[in-house]
């Protein structure tokens, strides 16, 4: 974990801060030939270059700091990841041992155990409601084919 933050940090860096110091791309000379010629000897160029430098400076140590942060949060998340793929494993083996045991085609939605087990409690449930239904029915009707039957 710390060497793949380490590399997303170096990534990072060299991508957002490689050339980022002013003077890297634009050095005073080149910033004094941006003004007109009549301007270019005031003094106060040199200043402005110089302010310039001091916040591409703070720029710069704020992206640094955003970097480390990132990386640091991506580390984070990354281990949040795996803990919850260990828990996805923890619950595919649930589902796989209840598929195993009772079997499921596999156009279903996979069921953990337990709600594999509830389903099962609720079919046994209507089962046992179906077959009271059928006993009252059936003892309905042979009373009343017995009463037919040794009718006068």
């Amino acid at each position: 974990m710390a060497n793949s933050q380490a590399t997303e940090q170096q990534i990072l860096k060299s991508f957002l801060l490689s050339r980022a110091p002013l003077e890297e791309f634009v050095s005073l000379k080149q910033y004094t030939e941006l003004f007109p010629k009549e301007k270019r000897n005031n003094p106060q160029i040199k200043l402005l270059y110089r302010e310039l430098q001091v916040l591409r400076n703070r720029q710069c140590d704020r992206i640094e700091k955003n970097i480390v942060m990132e990386a640091r949060l991506g580390a984070r998340q990354r281990k949040e990841l795996k803990q919850r793929g260990r828990e996805e494993r923890t619950m595919d083996t649930d589902i796989m041992e209840g598929i195993e045991l009772y079997g499921a085609p596999p156009t279903q939605p996979r069921l953990t155990l337990v709600e594999l087990l509830e389903q099962m409690e609720n079919a046994v449930t209507d089962q046992d409601e179906e077959l009271s239904a059928l006993d009252i029915n059936c003892t309905e009707f042979t009373k009343r084919k017995a009463r037919e039957y040794w009718k006068p």
